[in-house]
């Protein structure tokens, strides 16, 4: 369920008072968490309803540089991603998603629309990919095209031979690393990834 502005913006308030923290366009809520001097910077993009979650897992444990984690609001759509992406330049993209363990690669797909509802078929499928019009909680109108190319970065430490989130090209795309994790194993795939950076 996508959240109304006005939850956002208490969220951000919230927020605000123990972290440097800001919406973006797209509705995006984002806070930026610094750590020990050196490091890089690492995006946590995670879906709102498990943002305290996510929260709790980055300040569970020491890391250097800095970490930005964006709460998507859109419902899993690949254009806010790109976004917060382009602003922060992270050196890696670590996407939320509902696998279990760590995932470091995705053969592609897109989403199609079936009898049963949209359906993630491989992109040699005839069918076309969804366009959508969507607007965003901040009355900002976008289109998103629901083809996602595939993706692999390095494997760290703990990573599983599933396939990961397919919005991890969009933060390739942008010259960040890309992985995912499912919620439960969030906590263990921050720590191979600052390992696998050298924070």
């Amino acid at each position: 369920m996508r959240p109304p502005f006005w939850a956002i913006e208490e969220e951000l308030e919230a927020l605000s008072g123990h972290f440097p923290a800001g919406i973006d366009p797209y509705g995006t809520l984002y806070a930026i968490l610094e750590g020990g001097p050196g490091g890089h910077t690492v995006l946590v993009w995670a879906p709102w309803a498990a943002g305290p979650e996510a929260m709790r897992a980055i300040l569970s444990q020491p890391f250097a540089g800095r970490v930005i984690l964006g709460l998507d609001v859109s419902g899993g759509d690949a254009t806010p991603l790109a976004a917060l992406t382009k602003r922060f330049s992270p050196r890696a993209t670590l996407i939320v998603d509902e696998g279990e363990g760590l995932a470091h690669r995705f053969p592609g797909g897109k989403e199609i629309e079936a009898e049963e509802g949209p359906v993630l078929v491989p992109l040699d499928d005839p069918r076309p990919p969804r366009r959508l019009r969507r607007l965003a909680p901040t009355g900002l109108v976008y289109e998103e095209l629901r083809l996602f190319q595939p993706w692999e970065s390095p494997a760290l430490n703990g990573a599983q031979p599933r396939p990961g989130s397919p919005l991890g090209a969009i933060s390739q795309a942008a010259g960040s690393l890309a992985y995912s994790a499912g919620l439960k194993a969030l906590t263990p795939a921050l720590a191979a990834l600052h390992e696998g950076l050298g924070d």
